[in-house]
């Protein structure tokens, strides 16, 4: 009999990438995805522990498996929460085993220790199954970090910033999109950091162009860039290639060149230049960034000044976090200055800020066409996204007229605006444009 198997996938893109390698192991091997626990023989919890809400939700979790457990359930518990806290996850009863980042040989290997498949083994690199829809995908082309910004963790759990090899990425992507996908998602701690410590060494750019000349690739979008390492090459490849979508998501953190020095991030002037420079060279870009408010030091005046930066207008999309000060980092050992309740307080600031802002960059798109890849059923219609909307964690639009085209790319009309969506209609049944 197979063993069955409930999983719990927690974080962001990156840590889904993570869990698709496990799945990549265990599923070939003879295991099965049990929706509930209590029916599972063997429960598996891929945490986040990023900043002090993600580990709480991963507690959470650990913590009421661990308590509902059967006799004969074993509970795997991986990622970034044992990698950070080992002493403290060894206390946790009920946890039969504790492993790291990068974890998908680990858990197969306790899999097949308590229950012997009857199916062969996984290849010891087993393809990732993929949890995003069938038309989309994240192709992850570095892990760890090099920044070593005052406020994360992501070095200690992580490590030293590596990029996988272009050609590992080339022969992944082809297989992605002869299985249908058609929008590649980069994602890395830093993409545009991406082969500086290859040999021979690559870029960015290099990648980008050789991912664009594969057939079947219709949008590729490039998140989670650094602004210090965007270069005019980058640009020119993004500015050049129209497979790939004019969409910058860099997370800035603030614009205070005080705050900015304490965090040990690029300045005010260099962030400012590169702005710049991608609305030059890249009209019209879908611009995307985060910030943190109640930092250490952020006075009144401080986040007046960030508040001033983003009334700018520059951005379509903007995350706001509260600072959480990271033990064993350089900013955890500053005086926190600002209470819980102001951060959320200036958090909801600009948030309202932004959300006018959106606003009014969704109203200047009604009654332009524009492709929109149709995602999912929904009420009267269809959910899709534009070029200008990641998955997961930008808007989308809700379309009339897409029924029976889930994920294709189609023109679609834009009718209606909301603070963060848009509504349209299919303005032609010719599927693919993109």
């Amino acid at each position: 009999m197979s063993a069955r198997v409930h999983l719990v996938s927690l974080g962001c893109a990156k840590n889904q990438v993570d869990t698709e390698a496990i799945l990549g192991r265990l599923l070939p091997g003879g295991c099965v995805l049990c929706a509930t626990a209590h029916a599972a023989d063997v429960l598996l919890v891929n945490t986040c522990a990023f900043i002090r809400a993600a580990e709480d939700e991963s507690w959470r979790h650990i913590r009421a498996l661990a308590r509902a457990k059967r006799t004969g359930q074993k509970l795997i518990v991986c990622g970034c929460l044992p990698a950070r806290h080992q002493a403290a996850a060894a206390r946790v009863r009920g946890v039969d085993a504790w492993l790291g980042v990068r974890a998908a040989a680990g858990v197969a290997a306790c899999v097949q220790q308590w229950f012997p498949l009857t199916h062969a083994a996984a290849p010891a690199n087993g393809v990732p199954i993929r949890m995003t829809p069938r038309h989309s995908a994240y192709l992850r082309i570095a892990d760890g970090c090099d920044h070593h910004c005052a406020f994360c963790t992501i070095p200690s759990l992580r490590g030293r910033y590596t990029s996988v090899p272009l050609q590992t990425l080339v022969g992944d992507a082809r297989r992605m999109l002869a299985e249908g996908v058609r929008e590649l998602n980069l994602i890395a701690q830093d993409t545009s950091g991406y082969g500086r410590d290859l040999r021979p060494r690559r870029s960015l750019a290099e990648l980008l162009t050789a991912l664009c000349a594969l057939p079947g690739l219709a949008w590729l979008r490039v998140q989670y860039l650094y602004p210090a390492s965007v270069t005019d090459e980058l640009l020119a490849v993004m500015a050049r290639e129209p497979a790939i979508c004019h969409y910058i998501d860099m997370p800035l953190q603030h614009i205070n060149d005080g705050l900015l020095r304490h965090m040990r991030r690029p300045g005010r002037a260099m962030t400012e230049r590169v702005l710049a420079a991608i609305r030059a060279r890249l009209p019209g870009v879908a611009l995307r960034t985060t910030f943190i408010v109640g930092y250490p030091g952020e006075t009144p005046a401080v986040f007046r000044e960030l508040c001033d930066f983003v009334q700018t207008g520059m951005f379509q999309h903007v995350g706001v976090f509260p600072y959480s000060a990271e033990p064993g980092t350089p900013a955890g050992a500053l005086p926190d200055t600002v209470s819980p309740r102001e951060k959320q307080r200036r958090r909801a600031v600009i948030l309202r800020l932004q959300q006018r802002i959106a606003y009014q960059h969704n109203c200047a798109q009604i009654g332009t066409v524009m492709p929109v890849i149709i995602e999912r059923n929904a009420p009267g219609g269809m959910h899709g996204r534009r070029r200008a909307d990641a998955p997961d964690v930008d808007n989308c639009v809700h379309v009339r007229g897409a029924r029976h085209l889930g994920g294709q790319i189609v023109p679609v009309r834009i009718t209606r605006a909301e603070p963060y969506d848009l509504h349209g209609q299919v303005v032609a049944r010719r599927a693919n444009t993109v």
